[in-house]
């Protein structure tokens, strides 16, 4: 389905906008480092860990007896960089709540379902963590939770913008009810802003598509995703971000 060709994608991008990137990665652990400064417990959960660009790993290991990296699948130099820690627990996951197999097996066979059907089966399902959390922390996952599913539904379907944005809204409130369960707090990117050579927005893509919940130090900036101009021909990519505490 092409989920972790975007991983890898995720690292390459990152090679050349090191320097554009910097930003949003020190305000990203920052905000991290900040949200669990008084924390206790001995653990803490990581949803979207990848390839660690955004995760302050050594404060974690500090605060905590343990850390829980979740994701798809944790690439070999990530385990290698943590090889000698055991207090790092690897877990590989869907955390869309099922959807990913899900929406394979429908679009295979595609020809015998309509987009209403399709839709009305692509449900995500309530789940918790397999391991204990203290904490848990969603870092710039829940905007890639629907994203690419969605690109691989529309290489079968052809959708309207509300259905579209009507199974976005299910992921992403999916995602938000799995961290209820838990004291937490995420960051994610909300608008994708289009600029032309002199930095002026042409353009901006709201992506977000359901209530965001009640929390608290929402803090905003902006991350130079792409300003080579390839993630979008003729444009730069900048993104909106924001940070939230929940339930502490």
């Amino acid at each position: 389905m092409g989920l972790l060709a975007d991983q890898d994608g995720i690292w390459l991008r990152y090679g050349y906008e090191r320097t554009a990137w910097e930003g949003h990665l020190h305000y990203t652990k920052n905000y991290i480092c900040r949200a669990l400064d008084t924390a206790t417990g001995s653990s803490v959960a990581v949803l979207g860990s990848g390839w660690l660009l955004d995760v302050p790993m050594d404060f974690l290991l500090e605060r905590f007896n343990e850390v829980h990296c979740y994701d798809l699948r944790h690439p070999g130099r990530v385990r290698e960089q943590y090889a000698s820690q055991p207090r790092v627990k690897w877990v590989e996951m869907d955390l869309t709540g099922g959807l990913i197999q899900k929406t394979y097996q429908l679009c295979s066979h595609w020809q015998k379902a309509d987009s209403v059907k399709l839709l009305r089966a692509l449900q995500p399902e309530a789940f918790c963590l397999p391991l204990p959390a203290d904490r848990v922390v969603s870092v710039n996952l829940l905007n890639q939770l629907d994203i690419l599913i969605l690109d691989y539904i529309r290489k079968f379907y052809t959708l309207t913008g509300c259905e579209l944005n009507t199974l976005r809204g299910r992921i992403q409130q999916a995602h938000f009810e799995l961290l209820d369960n838990y004291v937490s707090c995420f960051v994610t990117d909300y608008e994708e802003q289009h600029l032309d050579e002199r930095g002026r927005e042409i353009g901006s893509l709201p992506l977000i598509h359901c209530p965001l919940p009640e929390g608290r130090n929402l803090q905003h900036w902006v991350w130079h995703f792409d300003t080579h101009k390839t993630y979008h021909p003729n444009c730069k990519t900048f993104l909106k971000v924001m940070a939230l505490e929940l339930n502490t």
